[in-house]
């Protein structure tokens, strides 16, 4: 082989359902995960690592992938769009540029192993420049990295019909398993000879075998790096789109139809619903159940309820007051399986798409909201569509070159930050349109992009043409230039001060706040809420101010 430059590499590695809980599950109570852990005590884990709204798969890989929320990429799975009177199913749809895109568009050589959400978009089958490489159907991470061995090595690997052999490394690997999350559903046969879980302990079982295994070809993977001479100069990047909840009942055998949660509560939830229109009105709500893709509500219904397992998205094809969802919402806070909700206001602040509901029901394990033969009892099941801690938390974590060593953040992070800092890893900035900002605690401070240190946003009257201007102060590095929703707004000064100015709209705005100095870029989110508007604020991963009244 030829000898390779000094380039950047880039190994990004995502294992499909690894909530936060299972490496901690894993290294508490079974044979723990001492190929990650050495990987740790090179890197840092960040152990605040959220995912988004809503936490599946379709939606948040093309989030990780773009470093942007469904707002952004147009992808929320699953949801009923209200002026098209129509349920809406969402695949592999992404409006951005990805990270693999965003590489080639900057001259970095890359190649992926089953990672989809780079097929056709980035990495092609049958491309031998920046090939998208498909293991046979049921691989597991096993498999998948013995094919990156071979990569790494030299040696000839197939892409469609062609073989393709890399005399060089490329820049930018990435590599999908689903092996966690085929397990944690419990659903059909897995990987390794296991079976389906019986007992909500074997669940657990199972979840920590396929850790440790997969730990053990990392282990590989990592070997092979060394091998070639390469690891030095790698970052390997390991992160997940969700974690995941159990429910059902947790015994096939113990008379799963006798367990209150074995039964989806769907019907009760839309009775509930239903039932609230008569305190708010003096009759019932008109409530209609819509999942599959393409239904449509009947002309005299008045709110729809879609599902996927767990959470519920209630939207209203009427008007509806803040009263009205007080009541909808008092009424299911009483239910046993009432675990959490999100306002319409609330969701849009974690880069929900618009549109995706107007209240969000989240049950409490083990309740669920199956819709598809709901008189069936379920057991042992799990999912991911929920609000639930351990859906919420997931594990992200990088070490290698450029990487600070054997540290923890506990601040909060997102799954939009990750495209950010490997492209930040491999010497450019983006996706273009991303919104997640570089991990730059993370990083070495040679990687690191200036400080953006926010001191407030408010509100003051625009003299000319009259609405309102959002005034942002800060601090960043002196001359920055300052961005807000990709529009120069101004710059720095000589000690890093800036004050800018971004008209506001009635309702809801993002800002978007970028600092740019030597070719390097740091973002914050900021949200705004102009109007007057009375809203209750929540718990938010991002901040939002309201007018002074």
């Amino acid at each position: 082989m030829k000898g390779t430059r000094r380039k950047p590499i880039v190994v990004y590695i995502n294992w499909d359902g690894f909530a936060d809980a299972w490496y901690e599950l894993v290294n508490r109570s079974y044979g723990g995960t001492p190929h990650l852990n050495a990987l740790l005590k090179e890197g840092v884990r960040f152990t605040r690592s959220e995912t988004g709204i809503p936490s599946i798969t379709g939606a948040m890989q093309q989030c990780i992938a773009s470093g942007a929320w469904p707002a952004d990429t147009g992808n929320c799975y699953r949801y009923y769009d209200v002026s098209r009177n129509q349920v809406i199913q969402f695949a592999r749809h992404n409006a951005l540029e990805n990270i693999a895109e965003a590489a080639v568009r900057h001259g970095v050589a890359v190649a992926s192993v089953n990672a989809w959400y780079f097929e056709n978009r980035g990495t092609s089958e049958g491309d031998i420049r920046q090939p998208y490489i498909q293991c046979p159907p049921y691989s597991n991470f096993a498999d998948r990295v013995q094919t990156i061995i071979r990569l790494i090595g030299g040696e000839p690997v197939m892409t469609g019909d062609r073989l393709v052999t890399f005399e060089e490394m490329p820049q930018l690997l990435s590599v999908y398993a689903d092996d966690i999350d085929t397990v944690s559903h419990n659903g059909r046969p897995v990987y390794n000879g296991m079976r389906t879980a019986d007992t909500r302990q074997m669940w657990y079982d199972n979840i920590a075998e396929t850790i440790m295994r997969m730990d053990e070809a990392l282990g590989w993977l990592v070997e092979a790096l060394k091998r070639r001479g390469v690891y030095d100069r790698t970052t390997i990047v390991l992160t997940t789109d969700h974690g995941m909840a159990y429910y059902g009942a947790p015994d096939r055998e113990s008379g799963a139809s006798a367990a209150p949660e074995a039964m989806s509560r769907l019907a009760d939830l839309a009775e509930t619903v239903a039932e609230a229109g008569r305190r708010v009105r003096g009759e019932r709500y008109k409530v209609e159940v819509l999942c599959r893709d393409g239904q449509q509500a009947q002309d005299d219904t008045e709110i729809v309820i879609t599902v996927v397992t767990l959470q519920a998205q209630i939207n209203f094809r009427v008007d509806a007051d803040q009263a009205a969802l007080d009541e909808i919402v008092s009424a299911i806070r009483a239910k046993s399986y009432y675990g959490t909700h999100l306002t319409k206001e609330q969701l849009l602040r974690k880069g929900a798409m618009p549109g995706f509901a107007d209240l969000l029901i989240s049950p409490k394990p083990p309740y669920h909201m199956s819709w598809e033969k709901p008189e069936l009892p379920r057991t042992v099941g799990a999912n991911h569509d929920s609000l639930d801690p351990n859906v919420r938390r997931i594990f992200t974590m990088m070490s290698g070159s450029g990487v600070i060593r054997g540290a923890e953040c506990d601040r909060r992070v997102r799954i939009i930050d990750i495209a950010p800092t490997i492209a930040r890893l491999l010497g450019f900035e983006g996706p273009q349109d991303a919104v997640g900002t570089p991990l730059d605690e993370g990083l070495l401070t040679s990687l690191r992009g200036p400080e953006l240190l926010l001191s407030a946003v408010a509100a003051k009257p625009l003299k000319e043409g009259g609405g309102t201007a959002a005034v942002i102060t800060g601090v960043t590095a002196p001359h920055a230039v300052i961005r807000v929703n990709r529009r120069r707004s101004g710059e720095a000064g000589a000690d890093g001060a800036f004050a800018v100015r971004y008209p506001l709209a009635d309702g809801h705005n993002r800002l978007v706040i970028e600092a740019e100095a030597d070719g390097r870029i740091t973002r914050r989110i900021e949200y705004y809420l102009s109007g007057g508007q009375e809203r209750v604020k929540g718990k938010d991963n991002e901040t939002l101010h309201y007018p002074a009244r």
